[in-house]
């Protein structure tokens, strides 16, 4: 049980530090502009015009995106949570894979 524990602080722990990162970025990035850079005008890019640097750039939008939330999990891990490498492997995975989930999932919601 004590595993499971562990998992599921860092997995919610990875998806609150995404929400966060989210919402600054749309609050950083609608001051003083109409337009709004986050997933979902990404996401809406290649939608509209699928060329390589779209899809190049929101690749390293994404790969960027999912390493910060890595680090920071890692960082609190270390010095709080404590886990074991195991768990935080097993918690990162699900959690790139709950995020490849919802990115496949969006554009039948845009």
């Amino acid at each position: 049980m004590k595993n499971t524990s562990h998992i599921l602080k860092i997995f919610l722990l990875d998806w609150l530090i995404t929400v966060l990162m989210y919402l600054v970025g749309v609050l950083v990035s609608a001051v003083g502009s109409e337009k709004n850079i986050d997933v979902l005008k990404h996401v809406d890019l290649i939608k509209t015009n699928s060329s390589s640097g779209n899809v190049l750039s929101t690749l390293i939008y994404l790969i960027t995106s999912i390493s910060m939330v890595i680090l920071f999990s890692l960082l609190i891990n270390l010095s709080k949570i404590k886990a074991p490498w195991k768990d935080f492997i097993i918690s990162q995975l699900l959690y790139v894979l709950s995020v490849a989930f919802i990115i496949i999932l969006l554009p039948l919601f845009l």
